[in-house]
């Protein structure tokens, strides 16, 4: 329970500081508002998307992250490879899709 919580700790201070520090914020927080929802089979349903996207869209709001403590698990360094990693496969995998 107490790695769990650690978890939730570093993502949620790191989601905070990218929305503190990155200019495409509202980019992203547009295209949230703007999502359809829909089950994954299996997996999530409906409903958790639009509870999830909603906490998303509106936990920013006060101004602050409720999570102060140093992160333990992941870093900003850590996180900024897998974003940049993980959105060249994103673009590799839609570009092939449209050939």
């Amino acid at each position: 329970m107490e790695r769990k919580r650690a978890y939730y700790s570093d993502t949620d201070s790191l989601d905070y500081e990218l929305y503190k520090t990155c200019d495409w914020r509202c980019d992203v927080l547009g295209l949230l508002e703007k999502t359809r929802y829909s089950d994954i089979e299996g997996l999530l349903s409906e409903e958790e998307i639009e509870k999830w996207n909603n906490r998303v869209l509106n936990w920013f709001e006060n101004g602050e992250s409720k999570f102060m403590n140093e992160t333990r698990y992941i870093s900003m360094c850590e996180l900024a490879c897998f974003i940049k990693d993980t959105s060249d496969k994103i673009e590799k995998l839609l570009g092939e899709q449209n050939v």
